[in-house]
């Protein structure tokens, strides 16, 4: 059997005829006659497939560069994934079967075009990171290398899916630190029990310091004091949040006291939408933007399907933003129920609420609750559609304290 050029299968069959023949002498001499038939060409239907060798889908397996471990929670693979990032380098896939890992030290990941895939993380947790560090440390961090200048640029292209971090309540650092990066996607990513600072509440589950266009989609963080916490970015000043995308996230920061969702003290926040479509729990403030006194500005915020719930605490507020200028800001189907304050604006320009809701709690029912605490920057309006609260004295309401707005407004 052999292919043509065309590709086509050809048989070839040799048929041996034997003959004898006497001569003189009495010599008996036999001849071969040897003749070549070609068969029809017959269809792959009827032959079968010509067998191929398997393709490789191009992903480098970590676990066979751990120093360590088989992969069980006793026993779990060390350093694999930092080991394969030495052997491999950017523009690589890696792959993290379903398993346990651990970091020894910090993993700093600084080059470009770097996707790493798991086998779930936000609800199969199948993929596991292990950490335990309690020096402040963060375990996983995405960062460009120092130049010789020792100043930083950027990061570009890098994805994480399907991975679970879990601190089982010791380290006392971040989870994963994001630094002047570009083009990004986090997904299906879930952090646990990341809160073994006791005493100054400092840990964080994302860290992010810059840059645009990132996705944080389908993202659960659990008892970590400050969920998710947009900073400044270090390498490029007014380069802080632009195109920040967050969808689908459910965050429980576990402390009413001290307890942040989203935390945002990045000066310059552009094009920032948090799509929630799920829960901010047990925490002090939901969604906090705190940034004012820091000369920046920011456009173009929307804040849409979100519940923020248990607070039950002083100064516990659902939306809270504080900034010296931030135009074109959206609140969108949000409700604050279990004890909270609601929506608190200052500094904001073309503010508008659409579907807003808050309930207030028995924690209130002395002194009152407030559902909208707003003045907008300078002489701006306020939009407000469908923006209503709780009136049960149960629940602490009080006439002329609930709504508290110094502008105009168009209802």
């Amino acid at each position: 059997r052999r292919l043509n050029d065309e590709g086509n299968m050809i048989i070839t069959r040799h048929h041996s005829v034997n003959s004898t023949r006497r001569v003189r002498g009495g010599v008996l001499l036999v001849y071969v006659c040897s003749c070549v038939m070609l068969a029809a060409q017959p269809s792959l239907a009827e032959t079968g497939p010509v067998p191929t060798a398997p393709k490789s889908d191009g992903r480098v397996n970590v676990t066979p560069y751990a120093s360590a471990g088989d992969g069980s929670i006793d026993n779990p693979w060390v350093d694999a994934l930092r080991n394969a990032l030495k052997a491999k380098g950017g523009g690589t896939v890696y792959y993290m079967p379903s398993g346990n890992y651990k970091d020894d030290a910090t993993l700093w990941v600084k080059h470009n075009h770097v996707r790493i895939v798991g086998d779930g993380g936000a609800t199969s947790i199948a993929t596991t990171v292990l950490y335990d560090k309690t020096d402040g440390s963060t375990c996983w961090k995405f960062a460009p290398p120092e130049g010789e200048d020792g100043k930083r640029t950027y990061i570009n292209g890098i994805t994480v899916q399907g991975v679970c971090f879990r601190g089982r309540g010791k380290p006392t650092g971040t989870a994963i630190e994001i630094e002047a990066l570009r083009n990004g996607l986090f997904e299906d990513i879930s952090i646990w029990r990341w809160d073994g600072d006791k005493e100054n509440f400092s840990n964080k589950g994302i860290w992010t310091k810059g840059w645009d266009t990132v996705t944080f989609r389908n993202i659960r963080v659990y008892r970590v004091p400050k969920c998710i916490y947009i900073d400044k970015n270090p390498n490029f000043p007014n380069l802080d949040a632009d195109h920040f995308h967050f969808q689908d996230i459910y965050l429980v920061a576990g402390n009413r006291e001290r307890g942040v969702g989203m935390e945002i003290v990045a000066p310059y926040v552009t094009n920032l939408t948090i799509d929630g479509t799920n829960a901010i729990c047990h925490v002090q403030k939901g969604i906090y933007i705190h940034n004012k006194g820091s000369g920046g500005n920011g456009t173009n915020v929307s804040i849409s399907d979100i519940r923020v719930e248990s607070g039950s605490r002083p100064g516990a507020w659902g939306v809270y933003v504080d900034t010296d200028y931030i135009v074109n800001f959206l609140v969108r189907n949000v409700r604050t129920s279990g004890g909270f304050n609601g929506f608190y604006f200052r500094g904001v320009a073309a503010l508008t609420l659409m579907n807003c809701y808050t309930m207030g709690g028995t924690f209130f029912k002395d002194n009152g609750y407030v559902a909208y605490d707003i003045d907008a920057y300078q002489d701006t309006p306020v939009v407000m559609m469908n923006a209503t609260f709780n009136r049960s004295p149960g629940q602490g309401y009080k006439p002329g304290t609930t709504i508290q707005v110094a502008d105009k407004l168009q209802l």
